[in-house]
């Protein structure tokens, strides 16, 4: 089996771990959408597969363990929507892009991404994370309308970009508003 199709175990009440063999080279949408019973996921031995697809694990509200393997570079819309027993997942270096509403109401606390590579966080994709405290992002960035939207329990956003480029980026970028309420911190202290 090289592919999993969509839909091709949305709803399976009883399924609690799933892992991904080496082999497989695509998954559709959904595939593993309204698992609620569904605990862990384990992309770690993939050699193909180089993103999550769109709403493969929406509504997991059990969902708590994610692995990725380190050729993984796209998180797709609506990929961890609702997930909300996942408080963090560990995205590899060569993470290019967070699709629209992603982790968007999933109960992350903290989000670092790569600093290399990640270019995009889609529309909403953090939104609805009421539990998300920290934020760690690499330079420049593309933040999308909403980005974290609703995420009003941000108290620290990490970022290299000098605090006024970066308080002046999120206000102009519609509905990101609640981080300029959170502690922005420089990781070069010498660019305040």
């Amino acid at each position: 089996m090289d592919t999993i199709g969509s839909h091709a175990f949305d709803k399976c009440d009883y399924l609690k771990t799933v892992t991904i063999p080496p082999y497989v080279e695509s998954m559709g949408s959904y595939c593993f959408a309204n698992c609620t019973a569904l605990t862990s996921a384990n992309f770690a031995s993939v050699y193909w597969l180089n993103s999550v697809p769109s709403y493969c694990f929406q509504n997991c509200s059990n969902l708590k363990s994610v692995k990725l393997n380190s050729g993984f570079e796209y998180i797709n819309s609506y990929a961890f929507y609702k997930c909300k027993a996942l408080k963090s997942i560990s995205l590899p270096a060569g993470m290019r892009s967070i699709g629209s509403y992603a982790f968007a109401y999933s109960g992350l606390t903290s989000v670092t991404l790569p600093t290399n590579n990640t270019s995009t966080i889609g529309t909403y994709a953090y939104a609805y994370c009421t539990s998300l405290k920290k934020v760690t992002l690499p330079y420049w960035i593309t933040l999308n309308n909403n980005a974290f939207n609703g995420s009003y329990n941000i108290a620290y956003v990490y970022t290299a970009e000098a605090y006024s480029d970066f308080v002046n980026r999120v206000n102009n970028t519609s509905g990101n508003g609640n981080l300029t309420s959170a502690r922005v911190v420089a990781w070069d202290l010498n660019v305040m």
